[in-house]
C-alpha cells in the first residue's frame, strides 16, 4: 500500500478527491505499471483487474431482512459478484489466448498459455503462466524480480524485460478486449 492525493482531471480543471491535508490509501504499483502514464490504457486494464478481484471479495452477503437500502428485494451481491466474476474470466481467456464467441460471451477453453518454458531443468525452475503472473502484477502488486525467483528463474534483466513486455502485451490486448 502507498498513500498519495488523489485528483480527478474533469474538463474544467482538476477536482480533488483526498480531502485536504489527508491521503488516501491505494494499492502499491510494481514498477512495470509505475512506470506506465495514469492514463495509459494498459495501466487503466491493471486496475481494472485489481478492482474486479477486490469487489468480488467485498461484496457482502445476502441479509436476513431479504431487503436493499431502497426498498427492493436484494440478491445478496450475487449480480455484483457475478459481473465482475465474468469480467474475470474474460481476462483469463485473453491472457491465455482462448477464443471467445462475440455474440453469446461463450469461451472456448484450451491449455493455459506458458509464458516462461523451462527448457533445461535448472534449479528449481518451474513455468510461469501467464494468467497467475498477471494476478501477482495486477491484484497482489508483485514486482518481476520475485516472480522470477518465486518461480526460480535467476534475476538477470533480459528475464525481467521479456516477463515485462508479456505482462504489458497481456494488458494490452485485455484492454482492447475490455473497450479501453
Amino acid at each position: 500500500m502507498e498513500l498519495a492525493e488523489l485528483s480527478e482531471r474533469r474538463s474544467n480543471g482538476q477536482e480533488r478527491i483526498t480531502p485536504l491535508g489527508y491521503r488516501t490509501a491505494r494499492r502499491a504499483l510494481p514498477r512495470v505499471l509505475a512506470a506506465l502514464p495514469e492514463t495509459d490504457h494498459r495501466r487503466i486494464a491493471a486496475e481494472l483487474v485489481g478492482n474486479s478481484v477486490e469487489r468480488i471479495g467485498a461484496v457482502k452477503g445476502a441479509s436476513l431482512e431479504g431487503t436493499d437500502s431502497k426498498g427492493g428485494q436484494s440478491d445478496g451481491g450475487a449480480t455484483t459478484r457475478s459481473k465482475h466474476a465474468a469480467r474475470l474470466h474474460l481476462v483469463e481467456a485473453v491472457a491465455n489466448g482462448w477464443t471467445v464467441d462475440t455474440a453469446t460471451g461463450r469461451i472456448r477453453r484450451g491449455p493455459e498459455r506458458v509464458v516462461f518454458e523451462v527448457q533445461r531443468r535448472i534449479g528449481e525452475r518451474q513455468e510461469i503462466n501467464a494468467f497467475p503472473l498477471l494476478l501477482a502484477v495486477c491484484v497482489h502488486g508483485r514486482d518481476l524480480q520475485d516472480i522470477l525467483r518465486a518461480h526460480g528463474w535467476s534475476v538477470q534483466s533480459k528475464y525481467t524485460r521479456a516477463l515485462g513486455q508479456n505482462v504489458l502485451d497481456m494488458l494490452d490486448r485485455v484492454s482492447v478486449r475490455l473497450g479501453g
